[in-house]
């Protein structure tokens, strides 16, 4: 596919100018947060595109790419701003486009770790206030309802449970620790998560 194509060249040049970042002539130029954000918004882009066009394991390995890049991002520790902070939302769309794919919430829980992720990170830089995007926390949100969609009635009323307890605390976490107020897509996304098992049956 000719997104996975390019997410893979812009990966290579993102290693190429990481890797000449302690030259002395210093070309090409260190990699910014913003180069970190191009790469990782490919491959989930990359990994949507796959994924709906039925290839899974595609999916994975882009959501996996998505994933390594910022916990690299991480590791050089960049200061905190909005454009880190999209690229833990690229992250969540990574494996939110896997969500329902699988019947033990796999990939609901790997976009809500990145979500607690961006939460970390954005408590971390007392100094700056960088408001988050509430749309990172309803793609969770999303993500989570899909994911039950794909759990057999009988099997749904713990998962159910359990879902919409992780939902309701991570709006009390937006709230507390963010100030974000959820809106109505946040609420829908948890009635679509209480009756998902049922609806596609």
């Amino acid at each position: 596919l000719i997104a996975m194509h390019s997410a893979h060249r812009i990966e290579a040049l993102l290693r190429k100018m990481a890797e000449n970042e302690h030259s002395e002539n210093n070309l090409p130029p260190s990699p910014t947060v913003t180069s970190f954000s191009i790469a990782i918004d490919a491959w989930a882009h990359a990994a949507s595109i796959t994924v709906a066009k039925g290839d899974i394991s595609g999916g994975q390995v882009a959501a996996k790419k998505a994933q390594a890049l910022l916990d690299e991002l991480q590791h050089r520790r960049f200061e905190f701003c909005s454009i880190s902070a999209s690229c833990f939302g690229s992250a969540i769309k990574a494996w939110s486009s896997l969500c329902g794919k699988s019947e033990d919430g796999e990939y609901a829980n790997r976009a809500e770790d990145v979500m607690h992720q961006l939460i970390e990170a954005s408590q971390s830089f007392r100094g700056l206030y960088v408001p988050l995007d509430i749309i990172h926390f309803n793609n969770v949100f999303d993500a989570w309802a899909r994911e039950l969609a794909a759990i057999k009635p009988d099997k749904s009323r713990g998962s159910v449970a359990s879902v919409v307890t992780n939902m309701q605390h991570a709006i009390k976490q937006m709230r507390e620790c963010n100030n974000i107020q959820p809106d109505t897509s946040s609420f829908n996304h948890i009635i679509r998560a209480c009756y998902a098992p049922w609806a596609a049956r």
